[in-house]
C-alpha cells in the first residue's frame, strides 16, 4: 500500500506483532473487549506519533474513550479527570499545531526555549499538589501514582503539541507510572484488565524509538533547510 511506503521494517513489525500479541494475550487471559481495543488504538496512535503523522490523533481520541471507561471502572478518577478537563484541550491544541506545521504528511519538529521547558516543569510541580488534593476528595485509588500520572501525561501531551522531542522523555516516564498503576488490579486477581498493562510495556518500547526517530527527523529537516 502507498501509505506504508515510508515505513521501515521495525515500524511494520512493531505494528503487526503488537496488534497480534495484544489479541492473543487478550484471548488467553480473557481480557475485556474494551481493554483490548484500548491497547490496539494506543499502539497504533503511539507508532503514528513516533513517525510524526498527524492522523495519530484520531486513534488518540478513540483510545481516550476506552481508557476513560477502564479508569472509571477501577476508580482511577484522576485518570478520568485528566482525560475530560486537561488532556482533551491539550490534544486539540496539538491537532491544530501538527496540521499547521507539517512537511508533506509529516510534522516539522520544533525547538523550544529552555525558559518554556522550565516554566512547563515548574507549573506541573506546583499543580501536583492540587491534583493530589482534588483526587483525595474523590477517594481515588493509588493517589500518589494517579497524581504523578496526570503530571507526566500533561507534560508529554504539552511538549508533543509543541512538536518537541522532549515529549518522549515524559511519555517514557508515564509508561513506567502506567505499569505501576495497572499492576495492582492484576495482582488482586482482576485478569480482565491484563492486556491493559501489556499496553504500557509496548508503548515503552515505542517511545524509546520515538526519541530516536524524532531526533532523526529533526536532523533531516534541519539539513534540508
Amino acid at each position: 500500500m502507498k501509505y506504508f511506503k515510508d515505513w521501515n521494517l521495525y515500524e511494520k513489525l512493531y505494528l503487526s506483532l503488537g496488534l497480534l500479541l495484544t489479541i492473543i494475550i487478550s484471548i488467553i487471559t480473557k481480557s475485556s473487549i474494551i481493554s483490548m481495543l484500548y491497547v490496539i488504538t494506543y499502539i497504533t496512535n503511539a507508532l503514528l506519533s513516533s513517525k510524526g503523522k498527524p492522523e495519530c490523533y484520531i486513534f488518540g481520541f478513540i483510545g481516550m474513550i476506552f481508557y476513560g471507561y477502564l479508569s472509571f471502572s477501577q476508580k482511577y478518577y484522576g485518570e478520568v479527570l485528566i482525560l475530560l478537563f486537561l488532556a482533551t484541550p491539550v490534544m486539540i491544541m496539538g491537532v491544530i499545531s501538527w496540521l499547521k506545521n507539517k512537511d508533506d504528511d509529516t510534522i516539522i519538529i520544533n525547538t523550544i526555549s529552555k525558559k518554556e521547558i522550565f516554566l512547563a516543569l515548574l507549573s506541573q510541580v506546583i499543580m501536583f499538589f492540587l491534583y493530589y488534593y482534588i483526587l483525595k476528595l474523590f477517594n481515588t485509588n493509588m493517589l500518589v501514582v494517579s497524581s504523578l500520572s496526570i503530571v507526566m501525561s500533561l507534560l508529554a501531551l504539552y511538549f508533543g503539541s509543541r512538536r518537541s522531542e522532549i515529549c518522549y522523555i515524559f511519555y517514557i516516564l508515564n509508561d513506567i507510572v502506567g505499569i505501576g498503576l495497572w499492576i495492582m488490579p492484576i495482582l488482586n486477581g482482576q485478569e480482565a484488565v491484563f492486556s491493559v498493562i501489556f499496553g504500557p510495556l509496548l508503548l515503552f518500547i515505542n517511545d524509546i524509538y520515538g526519541v530516536y526517530n524524532w531526533k532523526r527527523l529533526k536532523k533531516k529537516q534541519t539539513e534540508v533547510k
